[in-house]
């Protein structure tokens, strides 16, 4: 599996008791079980759900190799 599949699958699963639908970046972060702190882990990669968002809360948009 890629480190791509891997963190989606871990996003997948973070996400599994949310209630849909989201409407807002901050009702995404706070859907996953730890908040923002929530971190997905592949191989080297280590990131937290609040990662994707700058301090002016806009979406950074990133790719995973």
């Amino acid at each position: 599996m890629s480190v791509r599949d891997e963190i989606h699958a871990q996003i997948v699963g973070g996400l599994a008791g949310a209630k849909f639908p989201i409407k807002t970046p901050e009702q995404l972060l706070a859907a996953f079980p730890n908040g923002a702190n929530t971190t997905c882990k592949a191989s080297d990669l280590e990131v937290t759900a609040g990662d994707q968002y700058d301090e002016d809360k806009t979406y950074r948009k990133r790719r995973c190799k």
